[in-house]
């Protein structure tokens, strides 16, 4: 699940997963993600995101262990570039 709103020129990102291991001996719970972000407009492509994770450890360094964590940072995502007018009509570089 992805959603995604721009308000006023800030985005803002919310996404959730939940995944549950097929065939697994012993069997275990599914895994429940979910990752909030926010890119200001004055942040030039910068944000933060906060994300949390219950359940079996994704990166396998506590294989059976049950782990619930919050993890924070920043993210950068490049927007759509600026559009440059030439008088041929091709792109810059493009002759």
């Amino acid at each position: 699940m992805v959603g995604e709103r721009a308000v006023n020129g800030n985005r803002f990102r919310l996404e959730g997963a939940y995944s549950h291991p097929f065939g697994e001996t012993p069997a275990q719970r599914g895994t429940l993600s979910v990752e909030a972000a926010a890119n200001p407009r004055w942040a030039s492509g910068f944000g933060v995101f906060a994300r949390y994770v219950r359940g079996q450890d994704y990166y396998n360094i506590l294989f059976l262990e049950h782990i619930s964590l919050w993890q924070f940072g920043l993210v950068f995502e490049l927007n759509p570039g600026a559009r440059l007018k030439t008088d041929s009509g091709k792109p810059p570089g493009f002759q």
